[in-house]
């Protein structure tokens, strides 16, 4: 039996919320028997439903700030850049409503005030909540919405939105392409928010990720709410999921929680659990509604407290205690501070509780027990995201590891700020991402692979088609090259009709101006790849809800900060806050005067008033960002103000090309010249049309038309290397491709032998299909190639016979005169290679850690290694300096110019070692292409082109014999 709510402040929250919720279940009961079922009064019936619900729960239209004076704030902005604001909301702003209301009241207040200040002081006294979308505009002005885009900006500009009462730092784009950009960024969650809340009870010591249906209930924004879909908290849960109430909005929530520490109220004898989450979907009330799903509703909280206890709150919390303490995202429009390099800037911002937040935990609740000490309670625990903790204990990696990964990146041009998140996830994980990895050059260079929508910017993957196919359950064929973007959104209000390749002559008529391609940074390119890896790792390593006390593997420490250390450290981090910014990144601490010889990380004496955190997606090894803790930097962070500029119209940006391979160019027309040659129309590409012309001058018309037909439809079967075991058909010449065989598509057969039983079979080289009998319609070409076939078949042999394995097989051998050196052995040529055989990426020659002296191959693909060189490798080239190899020798006792010690010295191409005339005994080394000389030995490294890929070059190391695409050596010209 539960007791009156009204016998005293000791009755269990959950014995108070579940009365209420039968109360609020009887009256529903009564409202849909007392109308008739008719599906135009739906919604008439549910909007009285929830009404009826806010008598028992919350209190809406009671907040006691909007009264005081100074209880409204001042909205402040954190970040002005060229293409994107970041806007501090406090709270008792509101973000609903439409442009149109929007406008209207901006005109009001500006016919009824003489200045902007004048006008800013009229929204802050005003007694009920203003709209953040209005304020926004009267400080920057109205010019710069974009005419012609304003559907788009139905939000102005605005990415994100935040409770009445919730505060933090919102988004703001000041371009359409932006706006864009920014919600692809939130679709795929590569954003992160976190938020930080109190709430009722003592919450189970857990890490939790929880996905949990929720249904809105009232049709008007300022009384709506949202109720757990299932039969025991949702009245119309029979209606909906019965089809009586089919267009009802169901929502997924999905939700990282973990609790930070426990507090008492002395007053009421109650608990309160400090709760630090992260959200993946964004649905209207998420926080508040998960959290009162799982019995714990947020102190003070408008709609989901009963309402007895919610006025009570009020007494010593006057608002939901909900704040957005940190916001990480990548801005990709400017500026940059290294833009040849680097084609984003990632922010990354905190928000500590606010000053009377922090008050309420230190001087009204008493705190009893925290639960992770590693954490600032006024902002969060040291990694931003939760679960990546989970991840490093679950995914060790070594440091070998992580450096085989950095360099793949490395040599890609991909930062940390992706590598990092990767490394995250299981070895077989990344493994798989590095085998399929495809660079932003190949962006939509095939159907089910990702690409950029030319239309409406939309990130087409070929996950989004796979889901809409499992949606109908396959009974309609989706076109991977049809945008999957539109509705509500893109904003674009319909359905996109955005193709993944653009005929070359409508792409300016297709592409909107200022069209971005967002990804053509590979740092960014390769996040939204492994993103969604990292988020199911998340998810996954959460499955069985893990103790808070779990702790990943330890990190050694560095050097611990000394006091004077400390004194550098919090001035250069107090100049920082000033200025709006988060901190120091761990590279940067050698900048300071007396931390230059400073060991990775820095020790932080536990009483200091300095921390360091990891953001979203960094794990061991990564580095740190450190921070003044949050009861400091409120000091600073609640007065700055960055002061956005008044914009005079709409901003000129320049409109981005669109990725080659989504251009489907047509035929090039060529010329041929008087001695009737064919002409190259651009360099490297043959125009086949005047090359098959050429070829058929001298034949019949009608085979001229059967060449000239084929050649403009050379279909090809090709595998999706996005998604293995799936094929589609691409023509070559006119860049179409077809998930269906074409109906003017050629079979192609060809008799095999088999490796495996020597055996022949027919295999068609246009659908990949293989038979062991004859095809109907293949020509019988009696061909001297069939019958070489055919003898192989049969046990027999041929001159013309391919060998089995191509390359060398080489061998590294021990050397009998002198045990521990070792040679290599060349079985082709029966030579005898002293230095090791050179070889091209993915391979690679390295040093053995655990024997000095010798060396290895190493595959960075496969992480494949042998000490045998693999078939691809060549001898190493023969140095002009090599003795051997010239014939030359030097007189007994004497040593040769290129040579140290009696040991031949190698050398890059051009430079030899010299006495000098004028000191005797002495060395030095000249180039004799340069002229240039020098006293100490040139870098060993040298510029070499490729045989395999004429026009690349790779540098090569002359005396390991070790190859690199990416080394950059001093002396080596670019």
């Amino acid at each position: 039996m539960y007791r009156d709510i009204n016998e005293g402040r000791d009755a269990k929250i959950t014995e108070k919320s579940e009365k209420a919720r039968k109360e609020f279940f009887q009256k529903c009961e009564k409202i849909k028997k007392g109308a008739a079922y008719n599906e135009k009064k739906v919604l008439e019936i549910a909007n009285n439903c929830a009404l009826e619900y806010l008598k028992v729960f919350g209190r809406i239209g009671v907040h006691p700030l909007l009264h005081l004076k100074g209880g409204k704030k001042r909205p402040r902005y954190m970040i002005d850049r060229d293409e994107t604001w970041v806007i501090y909301k406090p709270a008792l702003w509101q973000m609903g409503g439409q442009p149109s209301a929007w406008r209207d009241n901006l005109l009001k207040i500006q016919q009824g005030t003489k200045s902007l200040k004048e006008a800013e002081d009229k929204y802050l006294a005003s007694e009920k909540a203003e709209t953040m979308q209005e304020w926004h505009v009267l400080e920057t002005g109205m010019l710069w919405l974009p005419p012609d885009r304003m559907q788009d900006f139905r939000g102005w500009g605005f990415i994100q939105r935040l409770d009445l009462e919730t505060d933090g730092p919102v988004i703001i784009a000041k371009t359409w392409r932006n706006m864009r950009a920014l919600q692809v960024q939130m679709k795929l969650h590569v954003n992160h928010k976190a938020y930080m809340c109190l709430v009722h009870g003592r919450m189970e010591n857990k890490t939790v990720h929880a996905k949990r249906k929720f249904a809105e209930l009232g049709s008007d924004a300022s009384t709506q709410v949202m109720l757990q879909n299932d039969a025991v908290n949702d009245p119309f849960f029979d209606w909906s999921s019965g089809g009586k109430w089919s267009n009802r909005s169901v929502r997924m929530a999905e939700t990282f929680f973990t609790p930070l520490a426990y507090y008492h109220r002395k007053e009421d004898n109650s608990d309160y659990t400090l709760v630090y989450v992260n959200i993946l979907t964004g649905i209207t009330h998420q926080i508040r509604i998960t959290m009162q799903s799982f019995g714990h509703p947020l102190v003070s909280d408008d709609r989901y407290l009963p309402r007895d206890q919610a006025m009570a709150d009020l007494k010593w919390c006057p608002r939901n205690f909900l704040v957005e303490v940190r916001a990480d995202f990548f801005d990709v429009t400017g500026p940059h501070k290294d833009p040849e390099h680097r084609n984003y800037t990632r922010i990354s911002l905190e928000n500590p509780l606010p000053q009377m937040f922090q008050n309420i935990l230190t001087k009204k609740l008493i705190l009893t027990e925290v639960l992770d000490p590693t954490a600032d309670l006024f902002v969060g625990p040291r990694y931003w995201a939760i679960g990546d903790y989970e991840l490093m204990s679950a995914y060790p990696k070594d440091d070998d590891y992580r450096k085989k990964v950095m360099r793949w990146g490395q040599r890609r041009g991909i930062h940390l700020d992706a590598l990092n998140r990767l490394l995250m996830l299981s070895k077989d994980d990344i493994d798989d991402v590095l085998n399929n990895y495809r660079p932003p050059s190949e962006l939509g260079a095939e159907a089910y692979t990702n690409w950029i929508c030319p239309v409406c910017m939309h990130w087409n993957t070929p996950e989004e088609v796979e889901r809409q196919e499992r949606n109908n359950w396959g009974e309609k064929k989706i076109d991977p090259d049809v945008c999957r973007g539109g509705g509500r959104i893109t904003a674009l209000g319909k359905d996109c009709k955005g193709r993944r390749q653009v005929n070359e002559d409508k792409v300016k008529s297709t592409v909107p101006e200022g069209w971005l391609n967002y990804v053509k940074d590979p740092t960014i390119h390769f996040l939204y790849l492994v993103n969604a890896k990292w988020l199911e790792a998340r998810r996954t390593v959460m499955k069985n809800a893990r103790p808070s006390w779990e702790r990943a593997p330890d990190e050694a420490e560095g050097t611990i900060a000394t006091p004077e250390m400390l004194v550098v450290l919090e001035e250069a981090l107090v100049d920082k806050a000033k200025k709006g910014e988060l901190g120091l990144h761990e590279s940067d601490l050698v900048t300071l005067p007396g931390l230059e010889d400073i060991q990775f990380p820095l020790g932080l004496p536990p009483e200091c008033d300095v921390q360091r955190v990891r953001l979203p997606g960094c794990g061991s090894q990564s580095q740190w960002v450190y921070t003044l803790k949050a009861f400091k930097r409120i000091d600073y962070t609640s007065v700055f103000d960055a002061k956005a500029q008044r914009l005079q119209g709409p901003l000129f940006v320049k409109t981005d090309e669109l990725p080659p391979k989504q251009i489907r160019r047509k035929t090039d027309e060529a010329s041929s010249d008087s001695n009737g040659k064919v002409a190259l129309k651009t360099a490297g590409s043959w125009d086949w049309s005047s090359a098959l012309s050429a070829a058929t001058d001298e034949e019949p018309p009608e085979k001229k038309q059967k060449v000239s037909s084929s050649a403009t439809r050379k279909w090809e079967r090709r595998e999706s290397k996005s998604n293995p075991g799936k094929f589609y058909f691409v023509n070559t010449v006119t860049g179409e491709s077809s998930v269906e065989k074409p109906q003017d598509m050629e079979d192609n057969w060809e008799m095999m032998i088999s490796k495996s039983s020597g055996k022949s079979y027919y295999f068609n080289h246009a659908t990949g299909e293989s038979r062991v009998e004859k095809p109907e319609g293949m020509e019988d070409t009696g061909s001297a190639g069939e019958a070489a076939l055919l003898n192989m078949a049969s046990g027999g042999s041929t001159a013309s016979q391919p060998k089995a394995d191509e390359g060398i097989k080489w061998e590294r051998r021990e050397s009998t005169s002198k045990p521990g050196s070792y040679y290599y052995f060349n079985p082709t040529t029966g030579d005898n290679e002293i230095t090791p055989p050179v070889v091209e990426f993915p391979w690679t020659l390295v040093e053995s850690k655990s024997k000095r002296g010798q060396k290895y191959y190493y595959n960075e693909v496969t992480a494949e290694s042998t000490v045998d060189p693999p078939r691809s490798a060549k001898p190493a080239p023969k140095k002009a300096n090599d003795t051997k190899a010239n014939g030359s020798s030097s007189p007994p006792g004497r040593l040769s110019t290129g040579a140290v010690n009696g040991k031949q010295e190698k050398l890059p191409a051009g430079w030899t070692r010299k006495e000098s005339e004028k000191y005797q005994g002495k060395f030095y080394y000249t180039n004799s292409k340069t002229g240039e000389t020098s006293w100490t030995k040139p870098s060993p490294w040298e510029r070499a082109e490729s045989n395999s890929n004429p026009g690349k070059f790779y540098y090569i190391n002359c005396e390991t014999g070790e190859t690199s695409w990416t080394k950059q050596v001093v002396g080596i010209a670019s």
